[in-house]
């Protein structure tokens, strides 16, 4: 879990980009996710991404939904940065769970 956390992009994007068999990502309350840091990920194990009173970009989610083909639970909850038609990016073909607030 990276919540609470003020890791930078850069650091959030090696992380990501070595841990290809992570299964779930909480970034709840990161506060530095505006600027580009999932371009070139591969996440195919990627089940669960809880995204909560975070600054992410529309961009950076369809990045993040990209990478991550697998995706069975999703939250967004007050990701006030999201584009009201961020809904068209979403390709989710295992989705069972979505909440978005």
């Amino acid at each position: 879990e990276v919540n609470f956390s003020n890791i930078g992009t850069k650091n959030l994007q090696h992380l990501l980009k070595s841990a290809v068999n992570l299964k779930k990502i909480n970034l709840d309350y990161c506060s530095n996710l505006s600027t580009e840091f999932t371009e070139k990920l591969h996440l195919p194990n990627l089940e669960l991404l809880r995204i909560s009173k975070s600054n992410i970009s529309t961009n950076n989610l369809q990045h993040l939904l990209t990478s991550a083909v697998n995706l069975k639970g999703l939250t967004l909850d007050s990701c006030d940065n999201l584009l009201s038609g961020f809904n068209r990016i979403l390709n989710l073909p295992v989705l069972q769970s979505l909440t978005i607030r």
